[in-house]
């Protein structure tokens, strides 16, 4: 990937959101992100070369490679209450999508992030992606996909 890196002052508006995904991704930083000397950046994507193998090179843009949120605020403002929901009252339904739809083996997976393409999913130092059947974005609908996911997942 090419692209600018931009520190994000502990003062932004979305420093608090960027710190807990972060965080829920990277558990063992805990320890260390309270010092005076961390901080977060963003990388500000230009462009990607992916090399996939003899004769299978490509070079993406930006949109080819990042998420698209636009029209998904109702579902970012909710993501850490989704989250928490999940995964203290529907961590069979967790365990399930990474055991039965990701063919992950069995283990303590919980939900560290979503946005309207799908679930990071976490155990351990593994992470693993469900991306949704369809775009999502608002609540209403992510709680229609999560359920339709755990029927499937149950099923097989």
């Amino acid at each position: 990937m090419l692209g600018r890196f931009a520190k994000i002052a502990r003062d932004a508006g979305d420093e608090a959101h960027l710190r807990r995904r972060f965080l829920a991704r990277h558990p063992k930083a805990e320890l260390y992100a309270g010092f005076a000397d961390f901080a977060l950046w963003r990388m500000i994507v230009e462009s990607a070369h992916l090399n996939a193998g003899f004769a299978r090179a490509a070079d993406l843009t930006a949109a080819d490679i990042m998420t698209d949120i636009s029209g998904a605020r109702d579902l970012l403002e909710i993501e850490a209450s989704a989250v928490s929901h999940m995964n203290n009252d529907h961590g069979d339904a967790v365990a399930l999508y990474a055991t039965k739809l990701l063919g992950a083996p069995a283990g303590r997976w919980r939900v560290i992030g979503l946005d309207p393409g799908g679930l990071d999913l976490g155990c351990g130092d593994a992470v693993l992606r469900l991306e949704f059947p369809r775009r999502v974005t608002a609540p209403g609908q992510l709680r229609e996909v999560l359920a339709d996911l755990a029927k499937r997942a149950r099923r097989s």
